[in-house]
Protein backbone atom coordinates (compact mmCIF):
# COMPACT_ATOMS: atom_id res chain seq x y z
CA UNK A 1 0.00 0.00 0.00
CA UNK A 2 1.04 3.59 -0.54
CA UNK A 3 2.18 5.13 2.72
CA UNK A 4 3.49 8.46 1.45
CA UNK A 5 3.55 10.73 -1.59
CA UNK A 6 5.55 13.87 -2.28
CA UNK A 7 6.13 15.81 -5.46
CA UNK A 8 7.48 19.05 -6.79
CA UNK A 9 8.07 20.72 -10.13
CA UNK A 10 10.29 23.58 -11.28
CA UNK A 11 11.22 25.39 -14.47
CA UNK A 12 14.80 24.95 -15.65
CA UNK A 13 17.88 23.47 -14.03
CA UNK A 14 19.63 20.15 -14.55
CA UNK A 15 18.69 18.46 -11.27
CA UNK A 16 15.72 18.40 -8.94
CA UNK A 17 15.62 17.24 -5.32
CA UNK A 18 12.40 16.18 -3.64
CA UNK A 19 12.07 15.74 0.12
CA UNK A 20 10.09 12.73 1.29
CA UNK A 21 7.77 13.38 4.20
CA UNK A 22 7.75 10.97 7.09
CA UNK A 23 10.40 8.39 7.85
CA UNK A 24 11.24 5.64 5.39
CA UNK A 25 11.65 2.21 6.95
CA UNK A 26 13.98 -0.53 5.75
CA UNK A 27 11.88 -3.05 3.80
CA UNK A 28 9.71 -0.41 2.14
CA UNK A 29 10.15 0.70 -1.49
CA UNK A 30 10.48 4.12 -3.09
CA UNK A 31 9.07 4.65 -6.58
CA UNK A 32 10.22 7.80 -8.37
CA UNK A 33 8.40 9.15 -11.42
CA UNK A 34 10.76 11.67 -13.03
CA UNK A 35 9.74 13.85 -15.96
CA UNK A 36 11.24 16.70 -17.90
CA UNK A 37 10.31 18.73 -20.97
CA UNK A 38 13.25 18.69 -23.40
CA UNK A 39 13.74 17.26 -26.90
CA UNK A 40 16.89 15.30 -26.03
CA UNK A 41 17.57 15.44 -22.27
CA UNK A 42 17.81 12.14 -20.40
CA UNK A 43 17.70 11.35 -16.70
CA UNK A 44 21.28 10.33 -15.93
CA UNK A 45 20.92 9.27 -12.30
CA UNK A 46 18.60 9.03 -9.32
CA UNK A 47 19.98 8.94 -5.79
CA UNK A 48 19.03 9.77 -2.22
CA UNK A 49 20.85 11.03 0.85
CA UNK A 50 20.69 7.60 2.58
CA UNK A 51 22.50 5.70 -0.19
CA UNK A 52 19.56 3.57 -1.37
CA UNK A 53 20.12 2.22 -4.90
CA UNK A 54 17.62 3.20 -7.62
CA UNK A 55 17.03 1.04 -10.70
CA UNK A 56 15.34 2.30 -13.85
CA UNK A 57 12.24 0.22 -14.63
CA UNK A 58 10.84 2.38 -17.47
CA UNK A 59 12.12 5.13 -19.71
CA UNK A 60 12.79 7.13 -21.53
CA UNK A 61 9.26 7.54 -22.86
CA UNK A 62 9.08 10.78 -24.82
CA UNK A 63 6.22 12.50 -26.63
CA UNK A 64 3.67 15.24 -26.86
CA UNK A 65 3.99 18.85 -27.94
CA UNK A 66 6.04 19.69 -24.83
CA UNK A 67 8.61 16.89 -25.44
CA UNK A 68 7.71 15.34 -22.09
CA UNK A 69 10.12 12.56 -21.13
CA UNK A 70 9.24 10.11 -18.37
CA UNK A 71 11.23 7.66 -16.29
CA UNK A 72 10.21 5.36 -13.46
CA UNK A 73 12.83 4.29 -10.93
CA UNK A 74 12.51 1.86 -8.02
CA UNK A 75 14.61 1.43 -4.87
CA UNK A 76 14.21 -1.04 -2.03
CA UNK A 77 14.73 0.97 1.16
CA UNK A 78 17.75 -0.57 2.83
CA UNK A 79 18.71 2.54 4.78
CA UNK A 80 15.70 4.34 6.23
CA UNK A 81 15.17 7.78 7.70
CA UNK A 82 14.26 11.10 6.15
CA UNK A 83 14.94 10.87 2.41
CA UNK A 84 15.82 13.53 -0.13
CA UNK A 85 15.71 12.07 -3.65
CA UNK A 86 17.61 13.81 -6.47
CA UNK A 87 17.13 13.27 -10.21
CA UNK A 88 19.96 14.51 -12.47
CA UNK A 89 19.43 15.32 -16.17
CA UNK A 90 21.90 15.42 -19.07
CA UNK A 91 20.59 18.87 -20.09
CA UNK A 92 18.27 21.45 -18.57
CA UNK A 93 14.59 20.67 -19.25
CA UNK A 94 12.35 23.73 -19.54
CA UNK A 95 10.23 22.13 -16.82
CA UNK A 96 10.80 19.08 -14.66
CA UNK A 97 9.10 17.29 -11.80
CA UNK A 98 9.54 14.37 -9.45
CA UNK A 99 6.90 12.34 -7.68
CA UNK A 100 7.89 10.02 -4.83
CA UNK A 101 5.72 7.10 -3.77
CA UNK A 102 6.80 5.24 -0.64
CA UNK A 103 5.31 1.75 -0.69
CA UNK A 104 4.87 -0.56 2.28
CA UNK A 105 5.31 -4.14 1.18
CA UNK A 106 5.51 -7.50 2.90
CA UNK A 107 7.18 -9.14 -0.08
CA UNK A 108 9.21 -8.53 -3.19
CA UNK A 109 7.98 -5.86 -5.58
CA UNK A 110 7.62 -7.35 -9.07
CA UNK A 111 8.33 -5.00 -11.96
CA UNK A 112 8.11 -7.34 -14.93
CA UNK A 113 5.41 -5.62 -16.97
CA UNK A 114 5.63 -2.26 -18.69
CA UNK A 115 3.76 -0.63 -21.55
CA UNK A 116 4.23 2.80 -23.01
CA UNK A 117 2.81 5.02 -25.72
CA UNK A 118 3.00 8.65 -26.72
CA UNK A 119 0.83 10.98 -28.72
CA UNK A 120 -0.50 14.51 -28.99
CA UNK A 121 -4.22 13.93 -28.46
CA UNK A 122 -6.25 12.31 -25.70
CA UNK A 123 -6.80 9.44 -25.04
CA UNK A 124 -3.43 7.75 -25.33
CA UNK A 125 -3.70 4.00 -24.90
CA UNK A 126 -0.51 2.11 -24.00
CA UNK A 127 -2.32 -1.22 -24.08
CA UNK A 128 -3.15 -3.65 -21.33
CA UNK A 129 -1.17 -4.95 -18.39
CA UNK A 130 -2.55 -8.09 -16.79
CA UNK A 131 -1.81 -8.79 -13.16
CA UNK A 132 -2.21 -12.18 -11.56
CA UNK A 133 -2.23 -11.16 -7.91
CA UNK A 134 -4.27 -8.95 -5.66
CA UNK A 135 -2.84 -5.76 -4.18
CA UNK A 136 -1.07 -4.86 -7.42
CA UNK A 137 0.05 -1.29 -8.07
CA UNK A 138 0.15 0.39 -11.47
CA UNK A 139 1.70 3.75 -12.28
CA UNK A 140 0.25 5.88 -15.08
CA UNK A 141 2.35 8.88 -16.10
CA UNK A 142 1.54 11.41 -18.78
CA UNK A 143 1.98 15.01 -19.72
CA UNK A 144 -1.65 15.97 -19.85
CA UNK A 145 -1.02 19.23 -21.71
CA UNK A 146 -4.72 20.02 -21.28
CA UNK A 147 -6.01 16.76 -22.77
CA UNK A 148 -7.53 15.24 -19.66
CA UNK A 149 -6.58 12.72 -17.02
CA UNK A 150 -6.07 8.96 -16.95
CA UNK A 151 -8.87 7.00 -15.35
CA UNK A 152 -8.86 3.75 -13.40
CA UNK A 153 -10.36 0.74 -15.16
CA UNK A 154 -13.00 -1.47 -13.61
CA UNK A 155 -11.62 -3.36 -10.61
CA UNK A 156 -9.00 -0.71 -9.82
CA UNK A 157 -9.04 2.23 -7.41
CA UNK A 158 -7.51 5.57 -8.35
CA UNK A 159 -5.42 6.65 -5.37
CA UNK A 160 -3.77 9.86 -6.39
CA UNK A 161 -3.16 12.56 -8.92
CA UNK A 162 0.28 13.65 -7.82
CA UNK A 163 0.97 16.64 -10.01
CA UNK A 164 -1.40 18.40 -12.42
CA UNK A 165 1.40 19.92 -14.53
CA UNK A 166 2.94 16.52 -15.24
CA UNK A 167 0.23 14.06 -14.44
CA UNK A 168 1.00 10.77 -12.77
CA UNK A 169 -1.26 8.49 -10.83
CA UNK A 170 -1.12 5.32 -8.80
CA UNK A 171 -3.92 2.82 -9.09
CA UNK A 172 -4.38 -0.27 -6.91
CA UNK A 173 -6.07 -3.51 -7.81
CA UNK A 174 -8.93 -4.39 -5.49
Amino acid sequence: SIVQLNNNAVAGGSSLSTVSSGTAIAGEYMIVVARGSHATATATSVSDNQGNVYTKVLGPVRGGPDNATFYVYLAPITSGGALTVTVNWSASPSAMGNSLYRIASTGTLVTGQTNSASGTAWPINPGSVTTSQSNALLIAASSNYGYGEPAAASGWILNNVANKAFLDQIVERV
